[in-house]
């Protein structure tokens, strides 16, 4: 039988612990992002140059592979919506009614990710038997367990797809998600980020992430000069998602130190997208990067680039990341065959989201935990929220 979720691991504030301790090695592969369940006082497992190899004696402490009877009571609860000839926005609890106990799984994961390890992987969703309306209904049905899908774009989409499209990679105003061009490391604007894969490419598109928090501490620690400019402010691009009363750019750091209301522990946020930071330099008006900032942006890239994790998504995978405490990537890939690459995103508002600081009000609209308006791109109020169920 596959195996879930396991129990919690590893806490925002043990990973800083360790990644505060001795100089991690140089690594000449992936970095590791597994930790051994054996362990009685568990610690990051970015220490190890040997990824591929832990990725497959581990993984399983970060991937819940779908058992054959989870993947049965989604289609029952498939089924059960169905019936109710319900709009894919109107799929709730009740409306698709999955068990109390893969339920309390589902808000398991969300928490390890939310104060734990930043990252979850779900595979063997059985996609290919699915409809296009019942693909986005069950990715939809599992992620407002976990938290309020927010709107991705200034018409409401709560549901994007992550398509080529053929917009022009090189412009300011594309969003990269819609080519097929490599995306440098960044953050989306909500506390998590889930995709589902319905394809992949035939060549490229693989996905990366990172620790943002050990990015900052090893920055901090190797070139202290440059962690304090990443503390202070950048203008970026809005890339024509304006809110109204607002301008095309804002202001906003990269790291963020904030104390948690809860635990009263130093956390350090990130919030991160060298293409929109870059895009507003070609928008008038806008001041230049001095040459500190730029040099503190390519140590980040650099550094995000050697400490990356790398996995190739499979059809019926879903990662889940915490935007607060990671960047992800995604590599240029090509589409050879009659079937493009073709993933579902949401971006989630969770109840029990951590602390933010009030400078993320200009791209969050709120910082209020589980408000629908915590995230997402602000949309004008006679806009609706919609599914889109084709790119």
């Amino acid at each position: 039988m596959s195996r879930g979720v396991t129990q919690p691991l590893a806490s925002i504030a043990e990973v800083r612990r360790f990644t505060r301790s001795s100089r991690v090695p140089s690594c000449t592969s992936n970095a590791a992002a597994t930790s051994s369940s054996s362990s009685s006082s568990r610690k990051s497992s970015y220490e190890s140059s040997h990824w591929n190899e832990r990725y497959e004696k581990e993984s399983h402490e970060w991937m819940w592979t779908f058992t054959d009877e989870e993947n049965d009571e989604i289609e029952l609860a498939l089924r059960h919506f169905r019936a109710t000839n319900l709009d894919v926005m109107d799929v709730t609890a009740e409306t698709f009614p999955l068990s109390s106990s893969f339920q309390n799984k589902l808000l398991a994961m969300r928490d390890e990710i939310l104060q734990g390890r930043g990252f979850a992987v779900q595979r063997g969703l059985t996609v290919a038997r699915y409809s296009n309306k019942d693909i986005c209904t069950i990715f939809c049905a599992i992620g407002k367990i976990m938290g309020i899908p927010v709107s991705q774009n200034k018409f409401g989409h709560v549901l994007g797809h992550v398509y080529d499209f053929g917009n022009d990679p090189l412009s300011p105003s594309t969003r990269l998600y819609t080519t097929s061009a490599a995306q440098p490391f960044h953050t989306d604007s909500a506390d998590i980020v889930g995709l589902l894969c319905i394809r992949n490419a035939s060549a490229g598109g693989d996905s990366q992430w990172v620790s943002s928090v050990r990015c900052y501490e090893e920055i901090k620690r190797e070139r202290a000069d440059l962690a304090e400019v990443l503390l202070q402010p950048f203008f970026v691009s809005r890339k024509g998602e304006i809110p109204p009363g607002c301008g095309p750019t804002y202001e906003m750091a990269v790291f963020h130190e904030v104390e948690d209301d809860r635990t009263g522990e130093k956390n350090i946020i990130g919030i991160y997208d060298r293409s929109f930071i870059d895009a507003a330099q070609t928008i008038e008006g806008t001041p230049k990067l001095t040459s500190l900032q730029i040099e503190a942006l390519n140590y980040l890239d650099a550094l995000c680039v050697k400490r990356q994790i790398e996995m190739r998504l499979q059809s019926g995978d879903i990662q889940w990341l915490h935007n607060h405490t990671t960047f992800h990537a995604r590599s240029a890939f090509k589409n050879e065959s009659e079937f493009p690459r073709h993933l579902l995103r949401l971006w989630l508002s969770p109840e029990n989201g951590i602390k933010l600081p009030d400078a993320f009000k200009t791209r969050f609209n709120s910082t209020e935990r589980g408000s629908s308006n915590r995230g997402g791109i602000k949309i004008k109020d006679d806009v609706k929220l919609v599914c889109p169920l084709e790119p």
